[in-house]
């Protein structure tokens, strides 16, 4: 228990040291990031034009970022 103390208090001391000194990697992160989002809307669009059909012949749409029907509670009052 005692070295986990310690080892706590030499990251606390580490981090304090290193919080205003700038991140090394940021420009490389946003390049990838971007490189990321462009090969994610592509393989969105890759996946939106495919339709997959069952045994059935209902067409089945693989995008799974459309959220489901809402079902529509039943209206209340006169007919």
């Amino acid at each position: 228990m005692n070295k986990n103390l310690e080892l706590a208090q030499k990251n606390l001391a580490e981090a304090e040291r290193t919080k205003d000194t700038p991140f090394e990697y940021e420009d490389e992160l946003r390049e990838k990031t971007a490189r990321l989002y462009d090969l994610n809307k592509a393989l969105n669009i890759e996946q939106a034009d495919e339709v997959v059909i069952d045994d059935i012949g209902a067409a089945d749409s693989p995008d799974k970022d459309t959220p489901p029907p809402k079902n529509n509670p039943p209206k209340r009052g006169r007919r």
